[in-house]
């Protein structure tokens, strides 16, 4: 059998042209502390790099909302370390999740997944929203925030611009790079557990559906102001 041993730029490179050979080596070595840290640092130098455009917008977003000048100020000086500060709590803890939504089917199913294993599969996963942060800071750089904010890379395309449907919000959940990341999810999954790509991705699936028809109804009651 051939040695699915690699280092991370190789695994990082695999994961998105040969999945398969990533899983089966995170499998064998799950390492995930420095593609996870990569991650973050990629995460937060997006974050950074968009924050003149990000400032421009909450000003002006803000000043919709009939905030005074001094409370603009304050959520300015406050603005790009909360981002940081996000960055570096939201990831970890969505990893956290995603590994243990494995682990419950992993016991259900009597699969073969160690939670270490488990772990490595979500932080692989998440290469697709590197990229697709990458690729939205791009956008906002060279656009502005309300021309980027304008493309769409999710089912709810197909309704135009009516937002304030919970239809369309509902079909946003479903992204392109949305449905990449828990395809490998599912991928990795299967692969640590030895267990079926089907069944892991109806479970997975089923649970994404759930999540998205609460938050789309929950984005109902709480309108954001754009």
């Amino acid at each position: 059998m051939e040695n699915p041993q690699m280092n991370v730029g190789q695994r990082l490179w695999k994961v998105i042209v040969s999945p398969s050979r990533t899983f089966q080596a995170v499998k064998e070595e799950p390492g995930f502390l420095i593609p996870a840290a990569l991650f973050l640092v990629i995460m937060i130098a997006a974050t950074l790099l968009i924050g003149p455009e990000t400032r421009q917008y909450t000003v002006e977003l803000m000043t919709k909302q009939g905030a005074t000048p001094s409370q603009i100020d304050a959520g300015l000086k406050m603005m790009l370390p909360m981002a940081v500060i996000g960055v570096l709590i939201s990831y970890p803890i969505l990893w956290l999740l995603q590994a243990l939504v494995l682990l419950i089917y992993n016991q259900i199913a009597l699969g073969e997944g160690k939670f270490k294993q488990l772990f490595a599969v979500a932080v692989f996963s998440s290469v697709p929203t590197v990229i697709h942060q990458i690729i939205a800071s791009g956008l906002i750089k060279a656009m502005g925030v309300n021309a980027a904010m304008q493309v769409n890379t999710s089912l709810a395309v197909l309704l135009g611009s009516d937002n304030q449907t919970f239809l369309y919000r509902f079909l946003a959940y479903f992204d392109l790079f949305t449905i990449w990341g828990l395809a490998l999810l599912t991928l990795g999954g299967a692969i640590v557990m030895n267990k079926s790509v089907k069944g892991i991705g109806l479970y997975i699936l089923v649970l994404w559906i759930i999540l998205a028809v609460g938050m789309a109804f929950l984005g109902g009651l709480f309108p954001t102001t754009v």
